[in-house]
């Protein structure tokens, strides 16, 4: 963008008068005077001939004045250039969703949010929950879905809640415990499988454990990939502690759930985002989708 002593300089050539020009600009003629002569200091030349009808260009003014329209018409063309760029930029979406969310309720969600808002890019990450909410608030996330814990009161943050899931353990098809209850005793003497990445819901089966019988439960085998533990829990006498959401996963691989004595945990869990979001409206738009099928397939609390 010009300076000032620049546009002072174009109004001036363009009026043929400084009096005129200050009232183009909306200067008085002692500023525009100034600014004029800042500027012939600056080049170290004279470059209007003074006379009592107005002032002309010198020939050192009509050089700057060619120089000085061409980089007027350069900066219009910067900010039409910057426009469209800012026209073609696709907004992103950044999400971290819990194991339920992204194995079976966002997924849809998008698809249908990706046909409304073909310019918006999606960004899910389905890692485990590390320090999930400080990433929120540095906006690494524009939103967070699953269990959110204490971070639900943070006043900097928004939380609706979406389903009220609970801790559930499952065997293979056949094993003699299927359906329950069974005592905690013997649930602490079975052999269990961790899913490392729901390691909220190992902690609390931990707990409960001790709290009945005095001892943790004796894992056998850990791993962070849901496949392997699944496919472990199916082919072994193995139990494995989960999310009640995902009985309808673990139910293809005639993974059956057993009962407890006491219901181990139950917690909420929904979508937690930035009040100071810039994408807080695309941000409803899609939790609506969410809740609506969290509704259609989500088991009863």
């Amino acid at each position: 963008m010009l300076d000032a002593k620049m546009r002072a300089f174009l109004a001036v050539a363009a009026t043929g008068s400084i009096s005129l020009g200050a009232q183009q600009v909306g200067l008085t003629q002692a500023a525009m005077s100034k600014l004029i002569r800042r500027l012939e200091i600056e080049y170290d030349t004279i470059l209007f001939d003074r006379h009592r009808r107005g002032v002309s260009l010198r020939p050192e003014g009509e050089a700057l004045l060619r120089h000085a329209q061409a980089a007027t018409i350069e900066f219009a063309h910067a900010r039409e250039e910057i426009a469209a760029a800012r026209r073609s930029q696709k907004i992103d979406l950044r999400l971290h969703c819990g194991l339920v969310y992204a194995l079976d309720w966002i997924h849809h969600p998008l698809r249908e949010m990706a046909l409304r808002h073909p310019d918006v890019e999606f960004t899910v990450d389905a890692s485990a929950y590390r320090n999930t909410v400080s990433r929120l608030l540095k906006g690494d996330y524009d939103a967070v879905f699953g269990f959110v814990g204490d971070a639900a009161a943070d006043r900097r943050l928004a939380f609706t809640p979406i389903h009220d899931a609970r801790t559930m353990i499952f065997a293979r098809k056949g094993h003699p415990w299927v359906g329950g209850p069974v005592p905690a005793a013997l649930l602490a003497e079975a052999r269990w499988t961790e899913f490392v990445d729901v390691f909220l819901t190992t902690e609390r089966l931990t707990t409960y454990l001790l709290g009945a019988t005095g001892q943790r439960p004796r894992f056998q085998f850990h791993t962070t990939s849901l496949a392997t533990a699944l496919e472990l829990v199916r082919s072994t006498d193995s139990l494995i502690c989960l999310p009640s959401p995902l009985i309808r996963y673990a139910s293809t691989l005639d993974l059956l759930p057993i009962g407890s004595e006491h219901r181990i945990w139950t917690y909420a869990t929904g979508c937690l985002h930035r009040r100071s979001s810039s994408n807080v409206a695309l941000m409803q738009e899609l939790l609506e989708l969410v809740i609506q099928k969290a509704e259609q397939i989500a088991p009863p609390p």
